[in-house]
């Protein structure tokens, strides 16, 4: 569905660890195709605007507020050793820090496929869909700031502005419960039924109880018990078992690559298995489960548990002891579960106001 009546839809998930979004989705029946970068943004300080992509890697340069920063792909190669701009705040959202990695995914957004196609024509989104973890999500205030934050122009690198003309905002880890409802035909069925989505996340730990498409606020919530806090319980260990005295902000950015992309892990040049030291990282894991249990309670009256997000894999044993009469549901490609979400209730969401405004019409 590469646009409803031109109606151009995209979504961008600016996560902790890694901004995800969506580049076309041509049919409803095709999967949605999607990128994603580290979410850096470290100074670009000496770098030109009209430079596009900074030679040698896959970044891009973007002015906020007078600020320059690099983003994109290959960003972990511009980072110093002691880069500070792993921004880990519950305001993160309202930060010059999210609004140079938005504005770093549209510009991959209005890129040219491998066709050398362009994703989509014009310089304008009708309907921009980003997400916030549960508890930040709760505050209305922010919401209404991160919407007018991100709707309007945004002047991009090489002469490029794109213009978001209407933004939505949605929970995380309702992402993963429209992408698992659509992908699998049961939106039908599920939005019938009481639904658990659990979203462990780089900052946080997510879930969100819902029936059907209505969150079930006091059941929901975050716990800063994500990818970020395993990661550094693993490498701190590592780190003093075997006495590398290592860098231990490097380590985390080797140890996220490894779960978040199978890149191998090595430290000085020498393959390390990361199954050696998983253990240290069950503290952050139990914790984030325990608090789970303790809002939503023993699950006997849930009929379907989504597990999605980076940290799936690490987060699914402590799950299934907790819920030990249930089927855990771990969707396809994890990472991009919430952003291809967004994307289908976007397109759901622009599907019905046209229902309605034909319905309208034809009423008149």
């Amino acid at each position: 569905m590469e646009a409803l009546q031109g109606i151009v839809v995209r979504a961008v998930d600016v996560g902790y660890g890694h901004v995800k979004y969506t580049l076309s989705h041509k049919e409803m029946v095709s999967e949605v195709e999607c990128g994603s970068f580290p979410s850096r943004s470290p100074s670009a300080v000496g770098k030109t605007l009209d430079s596009g992509l900074v030679k040698g890697r896959d970044t891009v340069v973007v002015s906020v507020n007078g600020g320059e920063f690099e983003v994109g792909r290959g960003v972990v190669d511009a980072q110093d050793t002691h880069d500070e701009s792993t921004v880990l705040d519950n305001d993160f959202c309202l930060s010059d820090d999210y609004l140079a990695r938005l504005r770093g995914a549209l510009y991959y957004m209005m890129d040219r496929d491998e066709t050398g196609a362009k994703y989509f024509e014009g310089d304008t989104i009708g309907l921009l869909m980003v997400g916030l973890p549960v508890a930040t999500f709760r505050n209305e205030v922010l919401r209404k700031k991160l919407k007018t934050l991100v709707t309007g122009r945004h002047e991009l690198p090489s002469g490029h502005s794109v213009n978001v003309e209407r933004v939505l905002v949605m929970p995380q880890p309702m992402g993963a419960f429209f992408e698992y409802a659509f992908s699998c035909d049961l939106f039908d069925t599920l939005k019938e039924q009481i639904n658990l989505i659990i979203d462990p996340g780089f900052f946080t730990f997510d879930w969100l109880m819902s029936r059907g498409l209505t969150p079930q606020d006091a059941r929901s919530n975050s716990v800063k018990r994500g990818m970020s806090a395993v990661i550094r319980d693993i490498a701190t260990f590592a780190n003093e078992k075997e006495s590398w005295n290592a860098d231990i902000g490097r380590l985390c950015q080797q140890l996220d690559a490894h779960f978040s992309k199978g890149t191998p892990f090595t430290v000085f040049n020498k393959p390390i298995d990361v199954s050696n030291y998983i253990d240290a990282g069950k503290s952050v894991v139990n914790q984030a489960v325990a608090s789970l249990v303790n809002s939503v309670g023993s699950g006997q009256d849930i009929n379907n548990i989504i597990l999605a997000g980076g940290g799936a894999p690490l987060y699914l044993e402590a799950i299934k002891k907790k819920f030990p009469h249930h089927n855990i549901v771990v969707t396809k490609s994890p990472v991009f579960s919430n952003v291809r979400g967004f994307q289908l209730a976007g397109e759901q969401q622009v599907l019905i106001q046209l229902r309605n405004a034909q319905k309208t019409s034809k009423a008149t």
